[in-house]
C-alpha cells in the first residue's frame, strides 16, 4: 500500500504539472494534441480540467487498497511512464511554465 500511495502522489504532481503547462500552453495559443482536453479547454476552460482530473484521482485513490501483484506492477508502468512523457515535454518546451 505504501507504494501505490507515493505512486499516487508522484502521478498527482505529474497532473498538477501538466495541468499547469496545458494552461500556459493554450495561452500561448499552441494547440493541444489531446482532443478531450483541448475541448474542455476550449468550452469550459481550466477548472473543468482541473475537475476532470480530480475526479480521476480521487476515484484511483480509493481503489489504491485493491492494487496488488499484476495490476500494481501496471500501475507503477504506467505512473513512471507518465512522469517521463511529462518530464520530456517539459525539458522541450520549458518557455511554457516560465515564458
Amino acid at each position: 500500500m505504501r507504494l501505490n500511495l507515493l505512486l499516487w502522489w508522484l502521478l498527482t504532481v505529474t497532473n498538477a504539472v501538466d495541468i499547469l503547462a496545458s494552461r500556459r500552453a493554450y495561452e500561448l495559443g499552441i494547440e493541444e494534441l489531446n482532443p478531450l482536453i483541448s475541448m474542455l479547454l476550449a468550452e469550459h476552460g481550466l477548472l473543468s480540467i482541473v475537475v476532470l482530473k480530480g475526479f480521476w484521482l480521487f476515484l484511483l485513490l480509493r481503489l489504491l487498497p485493491y492494487l496488488q501483484g499484476w495490476t500494481q506492477a501496471l500501475f507503477a508502468c504506467a505512473c513512471l511512464a507518465y512522469f517521463a512523457l511529462a518530464v520530456v515535454h517539459l525539458s522541450h518546451s520549458n518557455l511554457l511554465l516560465f515564458g
